[in-house]
């Protein structure tokens, strides 16, 4: 199992992160693992390991889809990460959009193109929306009472991803 991000940064475990403090707990952290202060070898080689996961808990944790999907695993009692679980229509309605988003690149449509863009900001925002108001009550519940909220999350987190490959697409 991942070792919990939050714990290693010594953050709150919940889905609305404060950026600044995030950072704050990152520098703080890292200072004091750091190689560099300790003589010991195996000591250092403690402090190098430790160092490599408190850089990739700050990553994880600074990105709303690695955040998101740490959260579910550290709350579900069985792993539902790998489910694919869809809101209904899902499919086809980016099935949809994908049609418009190539006749707008085909035909160079700017107009169109952001239009196109501009909701898929909206859907993203909205997914994040539902994800981080599940995920902050799923940690408040005891872990037998959270198994909708983290099914509904994890649905959400895998539609995000369908956004968030359509806004690759726009450069964001």
């Amino acid at each position: 199992m991942q070792p919990n991000p939050f714990e290693l940064l010594s953050v709150p475990m919940q889905f609305d992160v404060d950026a600044k403090a995030l950072h704050r707990a990152f520098v703080q952290q890292s200072a004091a693992n750091h190689p560099d202060r300790f003589l010991d070898p195996l000591d250092q080689a403690d402090a190098a390991d430790k160092s490599a996961a408190i850089n990739k808990a700050y990553l994880i944790l600074k990105n709303p889809f690695d955040r998101a999907a740490a959260m579910i695993a550290l709350l579900a009692d069985t792993p539902i990460a790998d489910s694919k679980q869809l809101p209904a229509g899902l499919l086809m309605e980016m099935m949809e959009i994908r049609e418009e988003l190539e006749d707008a690149q085909a035909s160079k449509n700017q107009a169109e193109l952001h239009r196109l863009k501009q909701w898929a900001n909206e859907q993203e925002s909205q997914y994040l929306q539902t994800i981080a108001e599940a995920l902050n009550e799923a940690a408040t519940l005891p872990a037998s009472d959270r198994s909708d909220l983290l099914n509904k999350a994890t649905e959400q987190l895998n539609a995000l991803r369908y956004i968030q490959r359509m806004l690759e697409e726009f450069g964001e």
